[in-house]
This record gives C-alpha cells, structure tokens and sequence, in this order.
C-alpha cells in the first residue's frame, strides 16, 4: 500500500509542477496581452490634440455620442 502512495506522490508532484509552469506561462500571456489592450495605448499617446477619448468597454465605446 505504501508503494501505491509513493506513485500517487510522484504523479501528484510531477503534476503540480507541470501546472505550476502552465500557468506562469499563460500567466505572463495574459499579461502581454493586457498591455497592449486599449487603455494602455490611449494613456500612452503623447504630443496628440485628442476633444473626447472613451476608455471602458465596448458598451461605453458604441454608446457614447462624441459628435460636436
């Protein structure tokens, strides 16, 4: 029995450790990807005469009027 706990052991740390990386990965995926999102490039133009700038989601984009 003891034998059987041993490989539940090494499968159950050989598996954490895979998904520890997994995740790390699609941790830092993420978050690449949430830098180049709309609000970091909007906050990041520089030197731009800009009347009306909507940062939210696409419901605050489509449902704001920026018409003069």
């Amino acid at each position: 029995m003891t034998k059987l706990y041993l490989k539940l052991g090494a499968l159950g740390a050989i598996v954490i450790t895979v998904m520890y990386f997994i995740t790390g990965y699609l941790d830092w995926i993420s978050t690449e990807k949430f830098r180049m999102g709309k609000p970091f490039w909007v906050m990041n133009q520089r030197g731009k005469s800009d009347d009306f700038t909507v940062i939210g989601s696409s419901r605050a984009e489509n449902c704001t009027d920026v018409t003069p």
